[in-house]
């Protein structure tokens, strides 16, 4: 639930009681505090349990040994000046490189500022006949090619023969990004 969330659900609630106490709790900052405290509250336990805003990949790294137990696989790739990058593999993700239809087509998707880092989340998929199945999920602070390049860097490298056994999909399939089709290009 977002501050804004919060603040109108809250102040909701409150207008529900009797009308005329109800003005007088919505002006009692006591007990219907004003938004910026509403949203300190929310970014300092946004920072406990999240990490700080300006390095995403904090939070990820303390975590490595919960997901380890999971199966999960992370790598992680930092760089002070250029960002930073991590690839993400499940064990229905480490099935699905297996697959003969992981060597076909492949779907490359990003969605981008996702949350207060602005990272951007790419989502690499084959085609099966349950349908979409990830292959791998790459996480980058930067939507240029430099920082696609990379994080492709990273998958290629953590997991050279990901594509069904091969090094490289027959295809890719992605929307009108530029800068990710050229990092694809590259690498």
């Amino acid at each position: 639930m977002s501050p804004a969330e919060a603040i109108s659900l809250h102040e909701g609630n409150l207008a529900v009681e009797d009308d005329t106490a109800s003005v007088a709790l919505l002006a009692n900052g006591a007990v219907n505090p004003i938004k910026r405290t509403v949203y300190h509250l929310h970014e300092a336990w946004q920072r406990e349990n999240h990490g700080p805003i300006l390095d995403p990949l904090t939070k990820l790294q303390e975590k490595l040994p919960v997901y380890a137990a999971k199966g999960v696989d992370v790598r992680i790739q930092v760089d002070k000046e250029t960002g930073c990058w991590a690839a993400l593999m499940t064990p229905i993700m480490s099935r699905t490189q297996c697959l003969e239809s992981a060597s076909e087509i492949i779907f490359v998707d990003s969605t981008s500022s996702c949350d207060t880092t602005r990272c951007t989340v790419t989502v690499v998929l084959a085609a099966t006949s349950a349908g979409a199945v990830p292959v791998a999920t790459l996480v980058h602070s930067s939507q240029k090619t430099e920082g696609y390049m990379t994080a492709f860097g990273l998958l290629k490298s953590s997991y050279p023969f990901c594509f069904g056994g091969r090094q490289n999909p027959a295809a890719f399939m992605t929307d009108n990004s530029a800068a990710e089709k050229a990092a694809l290009l590259e690498t």
